[in-house]
């Protein structure tokens, strides 16, 4: 007796389902941080544009960034908070020179979005 089977058993269907299931939980999950990730970059280039346009604001008006400044700027619907801090005095051919620090910090902890090393003309002290 040579019995030909047709179709596919109940633990094929079963693998197959969980196979699939699997994938697409995968996909579903990289897609989630995929979104995230692109939410964040966004937020970033617009707080990268606002920090360019400070930075260019103080240009202007002062020919360089200001030492021990702090205040706000909106992105968005978002205030962030910014400042700017002495790091060090250095001495560059025969110059004497400041670097300072700029940051702009998230409006939802203190961890900086952006941070930067500026060059400036030197100040007299850090206070």
């Amino acid at each position: 007796m040579n019995k030909t089977r047709v179709g596919i058993t109940l633990v094929e269907v079963i693998t197959a389902m969980a196979l699939l299931g699997t994938l697409l939980v995968t996909l579903l999950v990289g897609f989630g941080r995929h979104m995230s990730q692109i939410e964040r970059s966004t937020e970033r280039l617009a707080v990268m544009a606002a920090a360019e346009e400070l930075l260019t604001q103080w240009h202007l008006q002062f020919g360089f960034a200001p030492i021990n400044e702090s205040g706000e700027i909106v992105v968005g619907s978002k205030t962030y908070r910014f400042q700017t801090r002495p790091v060090e005095q250095m001495i560059d051919r025969g110059f004497l020179i400041g670097k300072i620090s700029f940051e702009i910090f998230s409006p939802e902890n203190d961890v900086p979005v952006l941070s930067l090393q500026l060059i400036v003309p030197s100040w007299e002290s850090f206070e």
